[in-house]
């Protein structure tokens, strides 16, 4: 498994002070809602995710959504409800666990993977399927706490791993950094479409700024 929870090779051995832990959230078991909800105009802000750009959305507190003031109260409550609901529908669905191509960082092999989120939404998993089974034994999980952005773009990557980029793989790419001791790691991979993944970088989005709400 060696390669494919991998070190960055951009920012090692820094740790940029700006980035924030994830506190506490979970599902709650009986009415299967997300446990951390943010404010509309927090929430406003993440309709603007469509457009793909090769800028990290970065989990820092600058990336933090100022206040949108056109909206009217009535069009921001429609918007949170909204969001709300895609959060909420994309926790249920990583909690299950969610089909992916997993990328070596270095050398650019691809294993058939399961990622996940735990029900209290504080651990990432991938775990690769052996003979169309999940293999538990190789699973790897890290802190959502760990993760420090998510991104499309690959940079930090080999160039193996971009030059086996099919031309409609790039647009599946996610790669997560997240912290490892004192080094910026990485893990990358391919969700099954496009239109899957910008949703993938809105929910974990709005998580973030909904678990740090949460905090005060």
């Amino acid at each position: 498994m060696s390669g494919f929870f991998c070190a960055c090779c951009e920012g090692r051995g820094s740790r940029d002070q700006n980035q924030i832990v994830m506190p506490r959230a979970e599902i709650d078991e009986k009415t299967q809602n997300v446990n951390c909800l943010t404010s509309p105009d927090a929430l406003h802000e993440s309709q603007n995710y469509a457009p793909v750009t090769s800028e990290p959305v970065e989990l820092e507190r600058d990336a933090m959504p100022s206040p949108t003031k056109a909206m009217t109260a009535e069009a921001k409550e429609m918007e949170k409800e909204r969001l709300q609901q895609m959060v909420k529908d994309f926790a249920k669905t990583a909690v299950r666990g969610q089909p992916c191509e997993w990328l070596n960082c270095e050398s650019g092999e691809r294993r058939q993977a399961i990622y996940s989120i735990d029900k209290t939404l504080k651990l990432f998993s991938m775990t690769p399927v052996i003979d169309s089974e999940p293999s538990r034994s190789l699973r790897r999980s890290l802190e959502m706490s760990q993760i420090s952005s998510v991104q499309r773009e690959t940079t930090g990557l080999s160039r193996e791993v971009i030059d086996s980029l099919g031309p409609d793989e790039g647009e599946r790419l996610i790669v997560l950094k997240y912290r490892n001791l004192d080094e910026q790691a990485q893990v990358a991979f391919l969700l099954p479409a496009k239109d899957e993944r910008e949703k993938f970088l809105t929910c974990m989005k709005v998580l973030r700024w909904a678990l740090e709400a949460k905090k005060y």
